[in-house]
């Protein structure tokens, strides 16, 4: 049986605290009464995950005020100990009181603790595996198993390893993903069994090293973060993706100019040719260049699917290829006809397609579907426009000639012929650890 969960979480840091009763050192001569204390001298040991402080007896002190972490401790005895810490820099003041007496000035020391680099209560282990009824192989799919024993909390995040060169442990743990509520306890209770809990995130590269970091924490709050990285096998490119891999030679017989009072195609002969390129790692993907009039070298996205002896190149609609920042993205945005009105379209849908017969004829089709009033649309043309993701607004890319939405190329795509059977493979950039922190995961829980 095979269950599906979809994992967030939350970050929680504890700390426990206990006092010790350590300190030799005397007592220095009495201050006049009324008079300011002396500043305690401080000193520090430490473990993996805990520290003491310790300091001098200050004459004329009846109590010690410790501070840390935005809260106040107040002991008689010389020293204080705090336990249970996470891997990091702390710092802690000092300062002695008495009755009838000035409180002394601060003292400030700094300590760092490593944290703990091995856990006996948790494991992690990523493999490749096949399952032929998810569609998932040993390409396109990581497989992990967690094993503990008291885990509390757990994010997690799988890389492209190459995008982790240079990033912290500290910058790892801003990106990861977290779980909450009754998807966490259910999680948590296969991780603390004796099967543990098994995954997989899927769709990934072939022939790429993918690295899954976890941070774990037990009861006591204290953190463990650990790193597991695995190669996926190469890919092997379908047939029909392989027949549609080259450049194309095409032509339409309008354009028309989104920004316009009133929409008119017009009649504009236009002849443009674009490139098909194996999206690396992958099967059946592909990087389309060549389609747009704003930026020919943004690509589509789309991916080859064969049906009744008929290889149909599908162009993904509302795909996001380069972040603008601000939560603006560059991104394929449908212009279509609906009824006697014209209108954008967002939603993840097929824009539009190729279909290549067997004597290697091909025949474009139009995206279509229906709008959330039921009423029925047509993908008439489409190219790259600035979307927020925040609010859903649609903005200009900023090009200096002013020309996104101007001379869209509007209606069927004619005349289309490969020119260039090359095997192109698209150039693969590593994900960038600020933007796409995590790959799509497609949670499926062995049981």
């Amino acid at each position: 049986m095979k269950k599906f969960f979809s994992m967030m979480a939350v970050l929680a840091a504890m700390f426990a605290f206990v006092a010790c009763t350590e300190g030799t050192d005397e007592p220095q001569d009495e201050p006049q009464k009324g008079g300011k204390l002396a500043t305690p001298e401080l000193s520090e040991t430490h473990t993996e995950t805990s520290f003491t402080i310790s300091w001098n007896a200050v004459s004329g002190a009846d109590a010690y005020m410790v501070n840390f972490d935005g809260k106040n401790y107040t002991t008689a005895e010389l020293s204080y100990t705090f336990e249970n810490l996470n891997a990091g820099e702390y710092t802690v003041r000092v300062k002695a009181t008495g009755a009838g007496y000035d409180d002394s000035d601060n003292a400030k020391i700094v300590v760092t603790l490593t944290g703990i680099t091995e856990a006996d209560w948790f494991s992690q282990e990523v493999f490749l595996a096949e399952d032929a009824e998810e569609g998932i192989t040993k390409y396109n799919a990581v497989w992990f198993t967690w094993k503990g024993t008291g885990v509390a909390d757990l994010q997690y995040a799988l890389f492209e390893t190459a995008s982790l060169e240079g990033a912290t442990d500290a910058d790892i743990k801003g990106a990861l993903n977290s779980i909450s509520g009754d998807q966490l306890s259910n999680i948590l209770a296969y991780v603390n069994s004796a099967e543990g809990f098994t995954s997989v995130f899927s769709p990934v590269d072939g022939s790429t090293s993918y690295t899954l970091c976890t941070l774990v924490e037990d009861a006591n709050g204290i953190e463990f973060l650990t790193k597991s990285e695995i190669t996926t096998e190469q890919a092997e490119l379908t047939e029909a993706t392989k027949r549609w891999i080259g450049t194309y030679s095409a032509q339409t017989n309008q354009m028309v100019d989104i920004a316009a009072e009133t929409i008119a195609p017009v009649d504009k002969v236009t002849n443009f040719t674009f490139t098909v390129e194996a999206t690396p790692g992958t099967a059946d993907e592909v990087d389309v260049y060549g389609l747009s009039e704003l930026d020919p070298e943004l690509p589509a996205y789309g991916y080859v699917v064969s049906e009744e002896g008929v290889d149909y190149l599908c162009v993904w609609a509302c795909q996001a290829v380069a972040d603008l920042g601000e939560g603006w993205v560059a991104m394929w945005v449908p212009f279509c006809e609906n009824g006697n009105r014209y209108t954008f379209v967002t939603g993840e849908f097929v824009g539009y397609a190729f279909a290549m017969d067997a004597t290697g004829a091909i025949e474009y089709i139009a995206g279509n579907g229906q709008l959330s009033d039921n009423s029925d649309f047509s993908v008439v043309a489409m190219d790259f426009l600035a979307y927020n993701t925040q609010n859903g607004n649609i903005g200009l890319l900023g090009l200096e000639d002013g020309s996104d939405f101007k001379d869209w190329k509007y209606g069927d795509m004619t005349n289309i012929v490969k020119t260039e059977a090359t095997a192109a493979v698209a150039n693969k950039a590593a994900m960038n650890l600020s933007v796409n922190k995590i790959l799509p995961a497609s949670v499926v829980v062995a049981m």
